[in-house]
């Protein structure tokens, strides 16, 4: 039997949502291009969903859609309330609206509630496994270049390159736990480091990390 030329699927992503919350174009593009130089290796080519919520009704759309794919940003879709003006702006910016469900908080549910998914083999480079709705634990390596993503804990007893993400579905009580920390990107619940923002005494640790506040913690397990 002939399989069908196109297949339609949902499927989880893991998206960076960039906050709007100031209209002026160039005030934008200074601060975008400030944070994408201190982050290109997670933010260059990255693609971004809009929120617009903090944005008042007249802003110019076509700037904004510029500006950000100037910097390197790729965009997605804009979420967050809008009035019927802002709707057609958006819109006539070409950008596609998305239609946001429900609030993390009801998405994340609490660690007594949440199952395992295990992945013994190695995270290669350009892979990405995504725990949705529960912790993941690896007991292999993780290369640089790839990407493990719970919405719960993640547990990693091999040697952890890449990029670990915690919380995606906006959890902030989850945890990451590493054997062999080296990670090139960590974060928990939208908050996040680069390689260059861990401090040295904590490299190639045994740590766990969580967030207290808005702010990343990371302690040595061996002490």
């Amino acid at each position: 039997m002939l399989q069908p030329p196109i297949v339609f699927k949902g499927a989880p992503f893991t998206l960076t949502v960039l906050y709007l919350q100031h209209p002026e174009v160039p005030v934008l593009r200074a601060a975008l291009q400030q944070k994408v130089q201190q982050a290109q290796a997670f933010l260059h080519q990255a693609p971004v969903v809009l929120n617009m919520t903090a944005l008042p009704a007249d802003t110019d759309w076509q700037g904004v859609s510029q500006t950000v794919s100037e910097v390197g940003l790729r965009i997605v879709g804009v979420s967050g309330h809008y009035t019927q003006q802002q709707k057609q702006a958006i819109q006539t910016a070409e950008l596609p609206l998305l239609t946001e469900g429900k609030a993390p908080s009801t998405l994340a549910s609490s660690s007594a509630e949440r199952s395992s998914q295990l992945i013994t083999q190695p995270v290669r480079s350009g892979q990405q496994i995504y725990a949705v709705q529960r912790d993941l634990i690896v007991t292999s390596s993780i290369s640089a270049g790839a990407e493990v993503v719970a919405d719960g804990h993640l547990h990693l007893y091999g040697i952890t390159r890449g990029r670990v993400i915690a919380g995606a579905a906006g959890a902030s009580d989850s945890r990451i736990f590493c054997s062999h920390f080296q990670a090139e990107l960590v974060a928990i619940a939208g908050h996040y480091w680069l390689s260059d923002q861990i401090p040295q005494q904590f490299w190639n640790c045994a740590v766990m990390i969580d967030l207290q506040g808005e702010q990343l913690k990371i302690t040595l397990l061996n002490e």
